[in-house]
């Protein structure tokens, strides 16, 4: 028979074992070098501001190929550091969080709304989505335009967004101030 003494000694080192184990699971590890970052709300910093990300409806991660992993709070801040940086656009793999839903899209894949009507964490007004037709709901609802891509890449400014670069004729084209 187990006195009191044994039983709570007993119980002690097994709590202690799982305290100690549960720490060591909860500590950052070697992240893999491949894939999209994890992205960890209210913990991560953005690669370009330096701002917490906090909502991941605007979230933004990218790839270089040699395995640095690149995290932002807003789309805005992924385009400008992929257009600043010396390496090419296609030689980084990006994902863009689903403003609907936050579910990673490959940024090349997803729809995106621009309008000077999102409110986005760093003010960009750009949105990413999955499909052409959530694209078209979000844009009439905001008066923005619907994008791929390569139009932001295009037409991108960094440090300024969509609106410096085209001149207020390609804006009101674009429907940017509609």
């Amino acid at each position: 028979m187990l006195s009191r003494r044994s039983l709570l000694i007993g119980a002690g080192a097994v709590g202690a074992g799982a305290a100690a184990g549960g720490l060591v699971w909860a500590l950052p590890g070697e992240e893999q070098e491949t894939g999209r970052p994890d992205v960890r709300l209210g913990r991560d910093v953005c690669d370009w501001c330096g701002m917490v990300i906090a909502d991941g409806r605007f979230a933004a991660a990218a790839r270089l190929p040699d395995g640095t992993p690149w995290r932002f709070d807003d789309l805005g801040c992924l385009l400008n550091k992929l257009l600043k940086a010396d390496s090419a656009v296609s030689g980084v793999d990006a994902w863009v969080a689903s403003y609907l839903d936050e579910r990673w899209l490959e940024a090349d894949a997803a729809w995106y709304v621009a309008s000077s009507n999102l409110a986005t964490p760093m003010a960009y007004g750009v949105i990413a989505v999955a499909t052409r037709a959530e694209a078209e709901v979000q844009s009439e609802a905001v008066g923005g335009t619907v994008l791929r891509w390569g139009d932001l890449v295009e037409r991108w400014v960094p440090g300024e967004g969509l609106g410096s670069r085209a001149g207020a004729a390609d804006l009101a084209e674009w429907r940017w101030f509609a």
